[in-house]
């Protein structure tokens, strides 16, 4: 079966839509989750030295100090990671959707965006 234009078209807005989109919105939570993790470890840390009974309960939890430099560590790393990943992935689909302006209506060019989409996908 020969590929239509439109349908690597299709085939790209769903990647772009689907896949990177998705990926590129876990980072972001992902990152968003030890901020807010790194919040309560502060708002813990104030609470207990307000009322000191508060340190035997923080500390059992594992709302330490030790708590706040790990999660912050963790925190930089995922940031990284995300604009590294980020920007791999916004590159990806740019080189996609140029390789697509440049096939034209070729069936050959088109069948390579598609086997690209592919192996992106797949992670190969």
């Amino acid at each position: 079966m020969t590929l239509t234009r439109e349908q690597t078209v299709n085939a790209v807005d769903f990647f772009e839509s689907d896949f990177i989109n998705r990926q590129i919105s876990e980072y972001w939570l992902s990152f968003v989750m030890q901020i807010v993790y790194y919040i309560v470890l502060l708002v813990c840390g104030i609470l207990s030295n307000l009322k000191p009974t508060w340190n035997s309960i923080l500390g059992s939890l594992g709302f330490s100090a030790l708590g706040v430099k790990g999660n912050f560590n963790e925190a930089q790393k995922i940031w990284q990671k995300y604009q590294k990943d980020r920007r791999l992935l916004k590159h990806n689909i740019s080189i996609i959707r140029l390789m697509l302006i440049l096939a034209g209506d070729d069936p050959e060019l088109l069948k390579e965006i598609v086997d690209l989409i592919r192996r992106r996908a797949l992670g190969d």
